[in-house]
């Protein structure tokens, strides 16, 4: 019973409260009200008084100059009496007095398109755009007030200081009446905008809350409309999809491949159409439903999208060229790219690209083959220097087999049973030598000159047959495609001879081996045959 007795109090305090500060409000606008009404009466006197002048005016620089001050005058008592009758109804009255828009200087369809946009960018900024005139109005009075105030102050002071001329003092008396009414004016000018700024403040929501209440009034108004557009739209995407696939299961031919041009052409128009119809859903439903606001914003948004992306309709045309396979890239031909060749499987708005050597597959989006330049591909060109499992010796005389090929790493084992790993580049970059289908293996031997009657029939033969012997001892027969001993080059010390054996790629993983075995027969032959091994000499001559 107590807290129901103090909420009571409270809730009639919180009541008593508002009541006298509603009483306050009011006081303070009867008080301008009533200082707006004596601006009035005071612009009314000057325009009578102005009326007549005109009237008894003779001279026509006089006319022009009340006729420009009547004008003025005219103009402020529309203000004044403007401003007296929105503090006094509390509502702007000027949208209700004016209900037909201020036409918009555009061409007469563009107006059409955009007024409504125009109406909605007012409605949202309205509280926004009259507060900064109410500001820049404040400015403005602040400024002229103590200036008409002072010109006041001054002609009293030239009025008391003056003795000599009545018709100076007249003057200066009608110009202290003048500027009296003019700073009266000014003040009640500026009170009734500082009035207005205060009522527009307090009736004014947040930021957050007035940009909440106007995005849910917008959706709440048009929501339902976005929905059935946004509805539609995925309706046809997913219905042209649908189609598109019954219509490659009912005609395969437009699946096989190669794709005649006129298959090509009816796919791009396909694909064409249900964008259009995919765009052109959601304007029909704005149409239809008569929402002007959303159906400017589409047409807006269609335009402004057209007008950014115009720069690339020259690069759309050159995609559609090249998905009617009639471009500077064609399905079936190879491609240069990223250092490797590619054969061209598919092109499409993903094109699919291969290597048939090792099976290495890249998916390109079509923009990425607009740099490239296809052409035929003879059996006769290599597609990658190597397959998998095949064994390479790199130009830093790294000897391995290939256990990997990816895009991004070479792996090869080498000898020893480590794992070597380079980027496709850097594998590439080093040469790679393949000796999986042949390889070669020289050895050279150095034999005394005192051999050289015997070195180019007996020495050449014996050595081919001791050579032919270990191979045959080792198991390396079946593996030798030819074996050639040869004399090449008649060195300072001695007579070079070069022991040149080619094998088949089932040698490869011996080439290591084999190369230090050629060595060994060929010294195994010099000694079981007597035949020296000379060693460079250095001799010094003296005089």
């Amino acid at each position: 019973m107590k807290n129901l007795i103090i909420i009571t109090f409270i809730l009639l305090l919180s009541f008593t409260s508002n009541i006298h500060s509603e009483k306050i409000h009011l006081q303070n606008t009867n008080k301008i009200l009533v200082e707006l009404s004596n601006s009035l009466d005071l612009l009314q006197k000057e325009v009578s008084l102005k009326q007549k002048l005109l009237k008894n005016s003779k001279l026509e620089n006089e006319k022009t100059q009340i006729t420009n001050d009547l004008t003025q005058l005219f103009r402020q008592l529309q203000k004044t009496s403007s401003k007296f009758e929105e503090i006094a109804t509390g509502i702007d009255t000027y949208n209700i007095k004016n209900p037909h828009p201020q036409k918009i200087l555009l061409s007469e369809e563009l107006q059409i398109l955009i007024r409504p946009l125009i109406t909605v960018a007012k409605s949202v900024t309205q509280d926004m755009r009259e507060k900064a005139i109410l500001l820049s109005e404040i400015d403005e009075y602040r400024h002229l007030l103590p200036k008409a105030q002072l010109a006041v102050i001054n002609l009293q002071k030239q009025h008391s200081a003056n003795k000599v001329s009545k018709k100076v003092d007249q003057r200066i008396i009608k110009l202290i009446s003048y500027w009296k009414k003019q700073s009266s004016l000014i003040e009640s000018q500026f009170k009734s905008s500082k009035h207005e700024l205060y009522n527009l403040e307090k009736s004014k929501a947040p930021l957050f809350i007035s940009i909440q209440s106007k995005v849910k009034s917008f959706f709440r108004q048009r929501g339902f409309y976005l929905f059935e557009a946004l509805f539609v739209s995925i309706l046809i995407l997913i219905f042209t999809k649908l189609l598109y696939t019954v219509i490659i299961k009912a005609f395969p031919q437009f699946s096989n491949s190669p794709r005649s041009f006129y298959i090509r052409v009816i796919e791009l128009s396909f694909r064409i159409i249900s964008i259009v119809l995919a765009i052109l859903g959601p304007m029909l439903i704005f149409y239809i439903e008569e929402d002007w606001i959303l159906f400017s914003i589409g047409l807006l948004v269609f335009f402004g999208a057209f007008w950014v992306f115009r720069n690339t309709i020259p690069g759309l045309w050159q995609q559609a060229l090249l998905l009617l396979n009639i471009g500077t890239v064609r399905e079936n031909e190879r491609v240069f790219y990223k250092g490797l060749p590619w054969l061209v499987k598919e092109i499409n708005l993903y094109s699919k690209l291969e290597n048939p050597m090792n099976g290495l597959k890249l998916r390109l989006p079509i923009h990425e083959l607009l740099t490239l330049i296809s052409k035929s591909s003879s059996k006769y060109e290599p597609w990658f220097p190597c397959k998998l499992y095949d064994w390479v010796l790199l130009s830093n005389n790294t000897y391995g087999k290939v256990i990997g090929i990816s895009l991004e790493f070479i792996d090869l084992i080498i000898e020893g049973g480590s794992k070597y790993t380079l980027t496709l580049d850097n594998f590439l970059g080093l040469n790679p030598t393949n000796f999986s289908k042949n390889f070669v293996i020289k050895s050279i031997l150095g034999v005394s000159y005192k051999h050289q009657s015997i070195c180019h029939k007996t020495l050449l033969k014996q050595l081919e047959v001791f050579i032919q012997n270990k191979l045959k001892t080792n198991d390396y027969t079946k593996n030798v495609l030819h074996l050639s001993i040869e004399v090449e080059l008649l060195n300072e010390s001695s007579i070079d001879i070069a022991i040149i054996i080619n094998f088949d790629g089932q040698a490869a993983p011996s080439y290591k081996k084999l190369s230090r075995l050629t060595q060994m027969w060929a010294m195994e032959a010099c000694t079981n045959n007597n035949w020296e091994i000379p060693f460079p000499q250095l001799s010094i001559h003296s005089n």
